[in-house]
């Protein structure tokens, strides 16, 4: 089932639990306690399509954590339907009348509950988001390495093929997630790099192994530093 397809179901749902609902308050006597509780209900349907809204226009980033609103909606929506058909049917058949006030409190309660819970999934959304853009971030340089190893390899004579492609490997499948106290051994990384495309291109063999094998130690130390870290 594709997205729009589930959110084309869960609008319709919506407008039908509102058609419902006011098919039922149409039926019964107009009571204080039916107008509030058909009141609540139309919060509930409201509190639903604003939810759907908010999924709709989600991208690829937030869309899970946003598909998670409308499933509390309904959560809120289903437990202030229940409280409402409850009074409403203890009046309907006689047994007892709940006082207005009391049943107003119970419901802003109730919504006060699940606004709350919104609240803070809405703020561990955003601090989701802020991580992922931080470990984007964090793991950019590294990545812009891996291209740089990759280009250097594919320029680099046959002579040299076996450690130039040994420290691409290293680079390769080293962590590529960055950290603040990484940034001197990945500079050093970054320039050493350079530095070795400098030496492949002047032909200097020993020079070229010596560098190679300098990086393949700093990256190692850089592998050790960050398990550390973690």
């Amino acid at each position: 089932m594709s997205l729009n397809q589930n959110n084309r179901r869960l609008a319709f749902a919506a407008v039908i639990a509102l058609l419902v609902l006011t098919a039922i308050f149409l039926l019964l006597e107009k009571t204080p306690l039916v107008i509030a509780a058909y009141c609540f209900g139309q919060v509930g349907v409201a509190e639903l399509a604003v939810t759907l809204l908010l999924l709709s226009g989600a991208n690829k980033g937030n869309y899970i954590t946003r598909a998670a609103f409308p499933l509390v909606a309904w959560n809120y929506f289903g437990a202030e339907l229940g409280l409402s058909a409850v009074a409403v049917l203890l009046e309907y058949f006689g047994v007892w009348v709940m006082p207005v006030g009391w049943f107003c409190l119970l419901h802003i309660l109730l919504l006060a509950f699940f606004a709350w819970k919104m609240l803070a999934m809405d703020a561990g959304q955003e601090t989701i988001e802020e991580v992922g853009r931080e470990v984007k971030a964090r793991t950019l340089d590294w990545k812009m390495l891996r291209a740089d190893a990759e280009a250097l390899l594919g320029e680099t004579p046959e002579a040299f093929k076996k450690p130039v492609s040994e420290v691409r490997d290293a680079v390769r499948y080293a962590d590529p997630m960055s950290d603040p106290a990484l940034g001197e051994q990945d500079a050093a990384i970054a320039a050493g790099l350079h530095g070795l495309a400098k030496q492949v291109k002047t032909g200097d063999a020993d020079a070229v192994r010596k560098l190679c094998d300098e990086l393949l130690r700093r990256i190692k130390d850089r592998n050790t530093r960050a398990k550390m870290l973690k």
